[in-house]
Order: structure tokens, then sequence, then C-alpha cells
């Protein structure tokens, strides 16, 4: 058995984070222990997240100096153990036990990480490129949840590190329905003759959260946009998507603070609407999979890794699309053989591939091999 310790920069809603959560909840204890989770102060810390964690290992934190007035909420219950104002102590304690070391985040570590003569993986969850890229620093090895996601490390000076992809997965559980179709619906204030097209998750620019009201602006009365998630600061509804939907889509559009019931939320939408920018390996994707509900995406991170291997998994719309064609590709998506035909085979490679048991599998494994010299 191996021990493995974990660094994040916050514990806020979001792809990355509940990756954290899920790799110290699902491992495999004959296999890897957890000895601690540091998390900085200076991000978030959600209540929800936190309490999950900490059922299954120590959280520690620091009582950062001078948090900044936009900061996200800090929820101090869970904390094991709160440390002084440098962050480097709160590593110290989660890390001091531990074979190997994962974080996540920015790539310029030495100083938080250099201390310890343990092998240190930093994996990228993102697309994004810098106009002046930071150095990889006080790290061992380069992971990514996805190819895409990969190419982030390019262009960096210590880039030559031993790379791994390994791909994200969701949680079933999560995925399944506890209330009706037709109750979540009725909650929404919805009915079955409506058609929903859905949005989930923070609605950061990047992700084109605009997208599902623009698809519907072209459509008749019935297409309805509901969006499920907060702002892009995780702080509450995104007011330029309010405005925009209140001027151009009065009372077809509705938004709701973010759930834990995720299957819920699916179970209610018709369509899910991943038209993003760029992304890594989206886990709303794979949970929009995973409970069956067709995906309108653009060819963005994951999704042509996945096609070029399993074949059409989304209705694919162009990076920027118009609103014609989101339309088109809701009316596809919504079109009962291909609807059936892409969705079937979509839920199948999730359940084989991409479930959070099968990530932490290939994680576990991973962090075997780096423990032991073999990568």
């Amino acid at each position: 058995m191996i021990k493995a310790a974990m660094v994040t920069p916050n514990l806020t809603l979001g792809g990355a984070e509940r990756w954290v959560v899920d790799m110290v909840k699902h491992s495999d204890p004959t296999r890897v222990r957890w000895t601690g989770v540091a998390c900085s102060s200076y991000g978030g810390c959600d209540q929800s997240l936190a309490t999950e964690l900490r059922a299954h290992v120590p959280l520690y934190a620091n009582r950062c100096l001078g948090r900044p007035a936009h900061a996200k909420p800090f929820f101090w219950p869970a904390i094991k153990e709160i440390t002084g104002p440098d962050f480097r102590l709160t590593v110290q304690e989660a890390c001091k036990d531990a074979d190997v070391i994962v974080t996540w985040g920015s790539p310029d570590l030495s100083y938080f990480l250099g201390p310890f003569k343990v092998p240190k993986i930093v994996c990228s969850h993102t697309t994004r490129r810098e106009d002046k890229p930071r150095p990889v620093t006080g790290v061992t090895h380069l992971a990514a949840v996805s190819e895409a996601a990969m190419k982030y490390f390019d262009g960096r000076q210590g880039n030559n590190l031993p790379r791994r992809v390994i791909y994200n997965g969701a949680d079933p559980v999560r995925c399944r329905a506890t209330r009706t179709r037709r109750e979540v619906r009725a909650a929404w204030k919805l009915t079955e003759g409506h058609v929903v097209v859905g949005y989930l998750g923070r609605q950061s620019p990047e992700k084109n959260p605009l997208a599902p009201a623009e698809a519907i602006c072209e459509m008749p009365s019935k297409y309805h946009a509901v969006y499920v998630g907060v702002g892009p600061q995780g702080d509450g509804v995104c007011e330029d998507t309010f405005a925009w939907c209140e001027h151009h889509v009065p009372g077809r559009f509705h938004m709701f603070p973010p759930t834990a019931a995720v299957g819920n939320v699916l179970a209610g939408f018709d369509v899910l609407m991943l038209a993003s920018f760029r992304e890594a390996f989206s886990l709303t994707l794979i949970e929009a999979w995973l409970a069956g509900v067709p995906v309108v995406a653009t060819p963005v991170g994951s999704v042509p890794e996945v096609q070029r291997r399993f074949g059409d998994m989304v209705f694919l719309v162009p990076c920027k699309p118009t609103p014609e064609e989101l339309r088109l590709a809701i009316t596809m998506a919504t079109t009962r053989p291909l609807r059936r035909r892409i969705v079937e085979r979509a839920q199948r490679v999730a359940l084989e591939h991409f479930t959070v048991r099968k990530m932490v599998e290939r994680w576990t494994t991973y962090l075997e091999e780096v423990v032991s010299g073999r990568c």
C-alpha cells in the first residue's frame, strides 16, 4: 500500500474540486491511504465538498492573512487543523508521511513542494494558455485529464517531465434520479409538453452560458432554457446571463442554485447544452452520458478524442456556434431514432470507461508506478 497526499488551491464547486473529493473517497484503502489534503485558504472552501471530503481524510488549511474581499466563502468547521499564515506549513502537515503528492492548478510549486523528496505530480484540468507561461517547477511528473489538457504544459520550462493522460470519470450514483421527471419539472413550473434545454454548472465565459437561451430564441415557445448552477465567481446567479435572458426570452428561462442532486436535474432535461469555447474533460458531460441525456457540444477538449475512439457520443456544433446551428443540433438531439442511437452508445461507453471507479483505478495504478519508479 502506498501513502498519498493531495494539495488543492481551493474546494469550490467545480470539476477539479469534485475530482479531489472523488479521488480520496473512492480509492481502494488496501492500495492507497490518503494522509491528508492541504487546501489553501486564499481560495474558497464549499461546505458540502469539505464535509464530504473530511469524512475520508484529514483536511488542513492555513489562516491566510488579508484574504481578498471578493474571496469565495471558506467553511472552517470541516478543517482538522489550521496552521499559520504560510501555506507551506499546511502542506508540510498534510504531506509529511506521504510517498507521493498529487496537486493541480498552478505548475509553479517549488515554494510549497520543493522540500519534499518524494514524487510530486501536477494534474492539468484545463486547456487555458497564458501569454507568458510560468515554468513547471517543484514537481516530478505531469498528468492531465485529456490529451487536450496535457497541452497546457507545452511551451513551459520543465515541460519535458514524464507525462501521463488519465481520463476523468463521474459517479453513476450521483447521476441517479431520486425524483420523477414529472416532479422535477413541476418544481421548475414546467410540464412534459415543454422541451428543456439545460445548462449545468458554473456560468463561466469560456463555457458559453448564453448558448441555451440563444438557441431557444430560434425555436417555438414550448422550448425553455433551464440553468442550474452559479455565476463565474461561484456566489450566485450570473447577472449577465440573467439580463440577456430577461431581455430576449422572458418567461422562457429558469435559474436555480447548485445542487448535489445532479441526477434529478438531468432527469428534467431533454438536452444538455455544453457549447464551451474550451474544456479539458467536463464532468457534466460524463454525468449526462451516464444519465442517458443527449448532449449538444462543441468539438473541444476530450470530445474529439473520445469520439475518435468510440464513435459519435454528442451532437456536434462548431466551436463558435450560431443560434441556427444550435437550433439544428437540438432538433437532431430530440429526434427519436438518432437520439436513441447516440445516447445509448454514450451511456454504454461511459459506464465501461468513464465512471469514477474506472478513473480512480487508473490513478491508483499510475501512483503505484510512480512510487515504484517505473515511470
